[in-house]
């Protein structure tokens, strides 16, 4: 059976592997922590970069950074999207070499499908789930070296594991 933190959440598809995102998400606030460094969340820089880091629960400004909203994707149905609650109307997307960074939405179509994942059960298993980007079909969000990636689907194990996330209530830190 799938054990979910927000299992309310989300339905499964087992005969795909893809995790079906209800309509009910929209507003819905968690954090990402690595399943590969299970002490680590994922969390936005002041320069808008995305990295994974020890959680800093007594920190303010780190416990606001590493807070998401989920919304329902900007590219349409059956996907999501991240906006960080630290800057209302940023959202997550890969930038430069697929580097992970937080911008301020724009109207094109272009950003629409590159800020927009499809979620899958985890890569590394079913304690987790893991995000495919809609621009990038085949590449899926990832730590790597402290940073969050855009890479490549790969069959080493690491990968799976660095691209597989757990998500967390945001109301346990808040």
């Amino acid at each position: 059976m799938f054990r979910f933190t927000l299992s309310w959440i989300l339905l499964l598809n087992f005969v795909s592997g893809t995790v079906v995102v209800q309509h009910g998400l929209n507003g819905l606030t968690l954090r990402l922590r690595s399943l590969g460094a299970s002490r680590h969340v994922l969390h936005q820089r002041m320069d808008r970069s995305v990295w994974v880091h020890s959680d800093k629960p007594g920190d303010p400004y780190f416990v606001r950074s590493s807070i998401f909203r989920v919304m329902p994707g900007l590219s349409g149905y059956g996907t999501v999207s991240f906006e960080t609650v630290y800057k209302q109307g940023f959202y997550m997307h890969p930038a430069t070499n697929f580097l992970v960074e937080m911008n301020s939405m724009r109207r094109s179509e272009h950003y629409r499908k590159v800020a927009s994942f499809i979620v899958h059960t985890g890569l590394a298993g079913k304690d987790g789930v893991s995000f495919e980007s809609v621009r990038y079909p085949g590449y899926f969000l990832r730590r790597a070296s402290g940073r969050v990636v855009l890479s490549r689907r790969a069959r080493f194990r690491r990968f799976r594991i660095d691209a597989t996330w757990r998500l967390e209530s945001a109301l346990k830190v808040a």
